[in-house]
């Protein structure tokens, strides 16, 4: 199932998409990488030359459900939650 869409009247962003773990696992490369947090799903490609601890720890997460390695580094702060945020394309 590809990412939703934004909605091309208004801008707003579609309801999420409803992806399974098999295709996560196919977006499994910095060049294509998709996350599992939670019960969401995020596009993080844009995301791992930005991340301030380095890409490897994003490329890491690809393709996998990475919600403890997550949790382990970020737990519930506020600015992480909402960068992660901005990445959301479904739930698993």
């Amino acid at each position: 199932m590809a990412a939703p869409a934004a909605h091309a009247a208004t801008g707003a962003s579609m309801p999420s998409a409803k992806i399974t773990m098999a295709q996560v696992k196919k977006h499994n490369k910095a060049t294509d990488c998709w996350s599992v947090v939670g019960k969401n799903v995020y596009k993080i490609t844009a995301w791992i030359p930005k991340h301030p601890g380095g890409p490897a720890l994003v490329t890491a997460m690809c393709g996998k459900n990475a919600t403890a390695l997550y949790n382990s580094k970020h737990g519930t702060d506020p600015v992480s939650q909402a960068i992660l945020a901005k990445y959301k394309i479904g739930t698993l």
